[in-house]
């Protein structure tokens, strides 16, 4: 027993010796260090009892121990001298002889005691997580080759098939012919080379049902190389129906716009159609009263070729507005060409009110990035809403609208003002005027999309749509961020 003492000695590890006859203790000179206190401080098993905060479990395990149960060991919570909290692995053991002899050791475990308590805390955290993420995604291991490995719960009720169904299987099982095979050959490429990969699937379950699931797969390690695949997924079946739904109706409101557009377009280009073929109807009675009469015949036909002109290039412009209206991209185009040909579908209309149109000189090599239909529908809509302005105002004894145009060089925008001789907004109106569905106009007369869908191109072209509010006529103005200069004019 003296060379084992003396080896737990050189070992540093506390010990006591309790001699139950006599209710003598012996002790280590470490011991006391343990608890701070004094030496000679420990003279029975009760002294040592008072840092145990219980205390009587502390005592019974020294009587516990006897011929048919030689061996305790357990780890207990105890105290300094100074009141300072710490673990102790107490291992007792049954020497019996005629003294009833127990020797225990005594061994200050707090690291090691906070380092396990730590990974428990870690682990508990780790399965609370798992069991947390189990309950709401669908979780499938595979190995190397993308055979099916684990799947958790979810996986099973989504799919439709039992666990026993899916392990050894492929992911082909779920392959609902959606997705094109060099879709799954990148993601092949990317999770095999170590990578993670998300995207969208459209999968198949046992009954033959299309569900979506938004998919995160990650490469699993072992030793530094791919050794499977952990396949994380989230149904979104109704978010992507949903999502579909909104850009229908997005689209329909699209659609419907542009109806109500075509349709105050349709207006315009009916007064500019309407004037050259009432020429031509009249010119063609009169050809055929004056028959006989070479001079007259002549004039009459020069004014059927001019309306006929005329006529011809308000068709060359819708045609070129139709092809363009197919595409919702953005596309290079001369401001200048935009601007003259949506002037020219109503300038007849403006003429028969006795408007003057006044338009700045428009160089022609100002380019800007647009869809060419909606900036022209952007110009008919405020030349068709100053107009009517115009004619509504009875006091009005000048009759004009212009358009200037103006180059911020340093920021590279173009910005375009449309102002009228009306009577003006009135200032209750102003702050309303660009909401949808309002109209200053009797029924019959607007949508009342007007503003508002001008305001939403201008803005989606990454333009500005305002109302200048100093500005002594009413006038609108919208920017378009230009696209280049051209070194030669556009012809």
């Amino acid at each position: 027993m003296n060379y084992f003492v003396a080896a737990l000695d050189l070992a540093e590890v506390a010990w006591i010796s309790y001699k139950r006859k006599s209710r003598s203790v012996n002790c280590s000179e470490n011991l006391h260090g343990l608890f701070n206190i004094p030496k000679g401080s420990i003279k029975s098993i009760t002294d040592l009892s008072r840092y145990v905060p219980r205390q009587k479990e502390f005592l019974d395990i020294f009587e516990k121990l006897s011929d048919t149960n030689l061996r305790i060991d357990q780890d207990m919570l105890v105290f300094s001298s100074e009141g300072k909290y710490f673990w102790l692995e107490l291992k007792l053991k049954y020497i019996g002889g005629e003294e009833d002899e127990i020797f225990a050791t005594l061994k200050d475990i707090s690291e090691e005691k906070k380092t396990s308590i730590e990974k428990k805390e870690i682990q508990d955290k780790q399965l609370h997580f798992k069991e947390s993420l189990s309950r709401v995604a669908i979780i499938a291991e595979t190995d190397i080759r993308g055979t099916i490995t684990s799947v958790n719960e979810k996986f099973c009720d989504v799919t439709g098939y039992h666990y026993q169904e899916l392990i050894g299987q492929n992911h082909r099982i779920l392959n609902s012919g959606f997705h094109s095979k060099e879709f799954f050959k990148v993601l092949w490429k990317l999770i095999s080379s170590g990578n993670v990969w998300n995207g969208r699937i459209c999968n198949k379950n046992k009954n033959g049902e299309l569900y979506w699931v938004e998919t995160y797969i990650a490469p699993i390690f072992k030793k530094e190389r791919v050794n499977g695949y952990l396949a994380i997924r989230f149904e979104i079946t109704e978010q992507v129906f949903l999502e579909r739904r909104l850009r229908e109706e997005e689209e329909k409101s699209r659609f419907n716009e542009q109806l109500a557009a075509i349709g105050e377009m349709s207006a315009s280009i009916a007064h500019e159609i309407a004037n050259p073929l009432a020429v031509i109807n009249g010119s063609n009675n009169l050809i055929q009263k004056q028959i006989h009469d070479e001079e007259k015949v002549t004039k009459y036909s020069d004014s059927i070729k001019k309306a006929v002109s005329r006529i011809q290039k308000i068709i060359v412009g819708l045609k070129r507005i139709s092809r363009k209206n197919q595409s919702h991209l953005m596309e290079l185009a001369i401001l200048h060409d935009i601007i003259t040909e949506t002037i020219g579908f109503c300038e007849e209309s403006l003429r028969q009110q006795g408007i003057e149109i006044q338009l700045d000189d428009i160089p022609k090599d100002i380019l800007v990035l647009c869809r060419e239909v909606e900036i022209s529908q952007v110009l008919l809509n405020l030349v068709n809403n100053a107009k009517d302005a115009i004619c509504e105002n009875k006091m009005c004894d000048q009759k004009w609208i212009k358009i200037k145009i103006k180059f911020i060089e340093l920021d590279e925008i173009i910005k375009v003002r449309i102002s009228d001789s009306g009577a003006g907004i009135p200032n209750e109106l102003i702050e309303k005027v660009m909401e949808s569905f309002f109209t200053t106009k009797k029924t019959g007369k607007g949508t009342g999309l007007g503003l508002s869908l001008v305001k939403r191109i201008i803005e989606s072209h990454g333009g500005e749509f305002i109302l200048v509010p100093e500005s002594e006529n009413t006038t609108f103005e919208f920017s378009l961020p230009r696209a280049q200069v051209a070194k030669q004019n556009a012809s």
